[in-house]
């Protein structure tokens, strides 16, 4: 019976002490002494620049919402800016228009492709793949930036008489004598992807604008 009225006596003190311990978690004064570490885009998106050295690949490279992923033409450097900053920078010059993703610039690249065009204006470019690469269907397309939206585009899959390249492939656009698939109506941001069998493997972006704009 002692032992009893014992353990009674223990279970009521350890409440009081719990109950207390509640009351003082609620307390409006308490003063916590531990930081408080709130979620913000920073801790959940790091900086481009850190992604970056951290190896994470160029197309993978994430922006806080609201931003887009720029590649400064000085320093070779990611950062991410404000959609109507980028547009500037590209007419400017002053960064990176042209994305390699699955090869490195020296294999594909675009001949003659502008940073801005005014509206209404025919894009005229060569297209060249260096001897060597796997050679498939190749595909052009034009997208809207701001929205991700397909303008219009062009496909070749009789350009190849074997699975690589045994030299220099060299595609003028417009084709041909056709008149260029690839003119726009409106102002604004845009890009030009090129696929190999599917693959991204090149982005050039540029800006469209009205003649009279400087």
């Amino acid at each position: 019976m002692k032992y009893f009225v014992l353990l009674l006596i223990l279970i009521g003190f350890i409440g009081t002490a719990f109950a207390q311990d509640m009351g003082n978690i609620s307390d409006p004064d308490l003063e916590y002494t531990r930081p408080i570490i709130r979620l913000t885009d920073e801790n959940i998106i790091p900086p481009p620049l850190k992604q970056f050295k951290a190896g994470i690949p160029i197309d993978e490279i994430t922006c806080k919402e609201g931003l887009q992923l720029i590649f400064k033409s000085s320093v070779d450097s990611p950062a991410c800016v404000k959609p109507e900053t980028k547009t500037k920078l590209i007419e400017r010059g002053w960064i990176k228009t042209e994305l390699s993703v699955k090869t490195n610039s020296q294999s594909i690249f675009l001949e003659g492709f502008q940073n801005s065009y005014n509206i209404n204006d025919s894009i005229k470019f060569t297209l060249v793949f260096k001897s060597g690469q796997k050679c498939g269907t190749i595909e052009l397309s034009l997208m809207d930036t701001k929205t991700s939206e397909f303008v219009n585009g062009i496909g070749f899959d009789d350009m190849c008489d074997s699975p690589y390249l045994s030299e220099d492939l060299r595609i003028s656009i417009p084709y041909q004598g056709d008149n260029s698939p690839f003119k726009t109506d409106k102002i604004g941001s845009y890009k030009m992807v090129i696929t190999n069998d599917g693959e991204v493997m090149l982005e050039k972006e540029f800006v469209v604008k009205n003649a009279d704009q400087s």
